[in-house]
């Protein structure tokens, strides 16, 4: 994978290019763009928004077209369900940095481990027959 930074470098480069014209800047940058990796790929993205959309669309549409369909089956409402969680999940904005490094924890040991005392077993008493 190419660091994003080498990315970023390369369309500044051709975009700053006098030689260049507009058409070969735009075919360079079509080019370059697809050096970025896939997490980066907005059509991605797009596809599954709109690929989860239409199956959560389509459990609500259901019951509207099948008019012998009384209730939703088990199964397409979880399948619609899923298909709402994860589109929430894909359009709640991240919150954490990326490049924020991790720091280490302020204590350099782990705590002592110490084991439970062993418990005292009795020996069971024999079964006394009158």
């Amino acid at each position: 994978m190419r660091p994003q930074k080498d990315i970023n470098e390369l369309f500044k480069l051709v975009i700053q290019d006098e030689k260049l014209n507009i058409l070969q800047k735009k075919i360079l940058l079509n080019e370059v763009r697809k050096l970025r990796p896939p997490e980066e790929d907005r059509w991605v993205y797009r596809t599954i928004v709109w690929v989860l959309g239409a199956v959560a669309l389509g459990t609500v549409i259901y019951p509207f077209v099948n008019s012998t369909a009384t209730e939703i089956p088990a199964g397409l409402l979880s399948i619609g369900s899923a298909a709402m969680g994860a589109l929430a999940g894909y359009l709640t904005p991240n919150l954490k940095p990326k490049d924020e490094p991790r720091q280490a924890p302020d204590h350099a040991e782990p705590p002592p481990f110490n084991p439970p005392a062993a418990e005292t077993q009795q020996e069971p008493s024999p079964a006394v027959n009158p």
